[in-house]
């Protein structure tokens, strides 16, 4: 598509997004193409100015997020919105991003291949894999390219959601019952997806962790849990610190344990994961006065996506986005029904599904015992975050009592699992 009479000088056609290779011609082209409300504003007009603005902090794991503006040449200066995201060229910039600023980075073609090979799942699952999955709540994607290593970087670009229509729940807080439910519909269609019309991709998204990234993942959960540590009052803290180190100790070989070593994380038992299933990644939309309702907006950041677990999803939303309770009413009560409702939509659809329920809550157990960790990785960075001297000493000292009574409790399950699952996790490796 020619689209040079579009700009209104040839300065914006021919410049690049900033550290990157994405010409401004690419992405006009596409919005073009795929987008019905840009071509709705745009009309005849021509492209007068694009601005961007990062906002990255908290968003797009390994990658420049930006609130890109196109301006358009009317009388009426009307404007179109939407998100690009542009993978990180470096490991150190992921390093840098996951707080392992003081870490000894070394850029090498493992580590390049690693975002090469994130991107390009996330641009599968944007322009082919989602499409196919019915209702299920993601932004639009209007263009997608991948990297090639060395000549050109990656992006996809998206569907900006207005921010006063929906947003992400703050990380200090977590999800009411109905809020908790309805992340799990999304999970629901996912499973349903993966047991029926997207068998076929599973065979697709093969990428998944190994001991180098679950290296780097132990070393953030250690530091963050030295954050965790200093709010916890020591009386708790020594009835779990023992126990939790002994487990820490074990981590990569926990995480790649579901992966890798359980039989039904490959195969017909297996399903299309998302990988990242919490709170930051996970929009809830908004009323009329600018509140949270129990909806689902959109779901984000599709880069580790992979086949594997089924409780894999499950396991970190309930860990990382509920309050404890919340967590064990649904695994005691609603799993039952989510099992039963799973199994019947997948045999409505004319599949076989021969997984009970038994096997089910065991895989589940399995994710929870390696899921749990990030529980301590999502507190300890807001407690890194936190300016204490800033927030309210009463409200800081009822947040404190709650934060640690989800790492006790989470730690607390993970332990029981692990007594009768894997007991020589709890042996300290030295």
């Amino acid at each position: 598509m020619d689209c040079s009479n579009l700009f209104f000088s040839k300065y914006y056609e021919n410049s690049f997004v900033e550290n990157s290779t994405i010409t401004y011609k690419w992405i006009i082209e596409n919005l073009q193409k795929n987008s019905e409300i840009f071509r709705l504003k745009r009309k005849d007009a021509k492209i007068s100015k694009i601005s961007f603005e990062d906002i990255s902090v908290g968003k797009g794991f390994a990658s420049n997020v930006f609130k890109t503006i196109v301006y358009f040449d009317t009388k009426d200066k009307s404007f179109y919105e939407f998100i690009l995201k542009v993978p990180f060229s470096s490991i150190n910039l992921v390093l840098n991003d996951l707080g392992l600023k003081d870490e000894k980075k070394k850029d090498s073609d493992i580590t390049k291949e690693i975002l090469v090979k994130l991107h390009s799942q996330e641009c599968l699952f944007y322009t082919q894999i989602s499409n196919e999955i019915k209702d299920l709540k993601t932004p639009e994607c209007y263009g997608a390219r991948e990297i090639i290593p060395y000549q050109s970087s990656g992006a996809i670009i998206m569907e900006f959601i207005d921010t006063s229509k929906a947003g992400i729940v703050p990380i200090q807080y977590s999800y009411n019952i109905d809020q908790t439910k309805s992340v799990i519909e999304e999970i629901f269609k996912l499973h349903v997806f993966s047991f029926t019309n997207g068998k076929h991709w599973k065979s697709k998204l093969q990428y998944k962790t190994n001991i180098e990234l679950a290296t780097i993942v132990h070393n953030i959960i250690a530091m963050q849990w030295e954050n965790c540590k200093k709010i916890i009052p020591k009386s708790i803290l020594l009835e779990i610190q023992e126990d939790f180190e002994c487990l820490l100790s074990h981590f990569p070989e926990i995480t790649l344990y579901h992966i890798y070593h359980l039989p039904e994380a490959q195969g017909n038992n297996a399903v299309i994961c998302h990988g990242d299933m919490w709170i930051n990644n996970i929009m809830f939309s908004k009323d009329s006065k600018g509140r949270f309702t129990n909806d689902v907006k959109a779901i984000l950041d599709w880069q580790v996506i992979y086949e594997g677990a089924i409780g894999v999803d499950l396991a970190r939303h309930l860990a990382v986005n509920c309050y404890t309770d919340t967590r064990r009413e649904i695994e005691n009560e609603f799993f039952p029904e989510y099992f039963d409702r799973l199994k019947n939509e997948v045999i409505k659809n004319g599949e076989s599904f021969d997984m009970s329920y038994e096997t089910f809550k065991r895989i589940y157990n399995f994710c929870y015992i390696d899921q749990f960790f990030h529980i301590i990785t999502t507190i300890g960075i807001f407690i890194s975050q936190l300016d204490a001297l800033e927030e309210n000493n009463s409200i800081w000292e009822a947040r404190k009592f709650f934060l640690t009574s989800k790492i006790y409790f989470g730690i607390r399950d993970a332990i029981d699992r692990v007594k009768k699952l894997k007991p020589e996790w709890l042996i300290k490796k030295k």
